[in-house]
């Protein structure tokens, strides 16, 4: 695994700010860098535009999801809140881009993570499947 890490921190560091990317490339669950670490550490500017915008609306919907307790972010919300570091088409391709990847979920104008989106589909069906049984009596 060391030897694997070293190639992506040369060659595409950006995947080590998804743990979505973290996890299927490295095996490592739930780990994965932050945005400020990557200033830190001077990698910022060396990461792709496409990623680099994909990691400031990931960085931006976690912040907005933990803050407001909320399991989505609408996509112009999310875009919204991040134009004034990423202009409206870059984000729109940073959306894809991170929707491809299996980074965020998006339905219905609705942007997730994945495992927030997974949590509520998983209470929806729950209560579906409740609601469906019959009344006891």
């Amino acid at each position: 695994h060391i030897r694997r890490l070293e190639d992506i921190v040369n060659s595409d560091v950006w995947i080590l700010g998804f743990s979505t990317m973290v996890r299927k490339h490295l095996r490592f669950m739930r780990c994965e860098a932050t945005l400020d670490a990557f200033k830190q550490c001077d990698l910022f500017l060396k990461i792709p535009d496409l990623q680099r915008n994909g990691l400031i609306l990931y960085t931006e919907l976690k912040k907005m999801c933990r803050e407001l307790g909320d399991t989505y972010v609408e996509e112009h919300i999310l875009t919204k809140s991040c134009s004034k570091k990423v202009s409206v088409e870059c984000a729109w391709e940073a959306l894809k881009f991170l929707k491809d990847e299996g980074i965020m979920v998006i339905e219905k104008k609705r942007v997730f993570l994945p495992a927030l989106y997974d949590d509520e589909k998983t209470i929806a069906d729950c209560i579906r499947a409740l609601s469906e049984k019959p009344a006891w009596h």
